[in-house]
């Protein structure tokens, strides 16, 4: 039984939307990955086509090639927002689990010089990103959009942004306070956050026998 506020979307939306295209709309706001997952693999309803018309619609955005990585856009959250009312919360590791493989894979493989895993542990990972999904009001899209942004930015700099990311979050670094942190590097390895903390491995202990000093001017 499809909820009747869906259909108000739908008459809302015609003639420039099937009904197909709709029904994949539904499945795309309720995650239901699994539907996608059946109408991709068979190409039911020309999955490829009807999803790409939602594109244009800007009601939807397709990350990737997997049906796991369609989210809505915000005009799409916009639209439900109207008529159903406020989205509901990705609340089980099941839900969050549809997705976040997609997610991890937006990171570069392997590990970095200070044995640290770009990708992290998968239980970790999944466990941290139920709790913000729960606590932060973000949409699918901005999630994957802004940690693409991340990627994309900090791993043409060459050092473990992972590990950087991590601390920012626990400190409950403002964006502001982000953008304004000086880093120290050595090759890709982080030495220091100015005025924060220095790595162990660079710390002056016993055996130290060369020290550089930073002022600012």
């Amino acid at each position: 039984m499809i909820d009747q506020r869906y259909l108000t979307i739908y008459e809302a939306y015609r003639p420039n939307m099937t009904f197909m295209e709709f029904m994949l709309l539904i499945f795309v706001y309720e995650e239901k990955f699994e539907f996608l997952r059946i109408a991709y693999d068979d190409n039911f309803i020309q999955f490829s086509a009807s999803i790409r018309q939602l594109e244009k619609s800007r009601l939807i955005k397709w990350h990737g090639e997997q049906p796991e990585e369609i989210t809505l856009r915000l005009e799409g959250e916009a639209v439900f927002k109207e008529h159903v009312g406020r989205r509901k919360k990705t609340t089980t590791a099941k839900e969050v689990g549809q997705w976040i493989d997609s997610w991890r894979s937006i990171f570069p493989e392997g590990i970095n010089s200070g044995g640290y895993r770009y990708r992290g542990d998968k239980g970790a990972v999944l466990a941290k990103m139920i709790k913000f999904v729960n606590t932060q009001d973000y949409t699918l899209e901005q999630i994957f959009e802004a940690t693409r942004d991340y990627v994309e930015r900090f791993s043409l700099k060459g050092y473990a942004y992972m590990q950087l990311a991590h601390y920012f979050i626990d400190k409950k670094y403002s964006l502001n306070d982000k953008d304004n942190q000086w880093i120290m590097l050595s090759g890709d390895e982080i030495c220091c956050l100015l005025g924060e903390r220095i790595d162990d491995r660079y710390k002056i202990t016993k055996d130290t026998r060369t020290i550089l000093i930073l002022k600012k001017d």
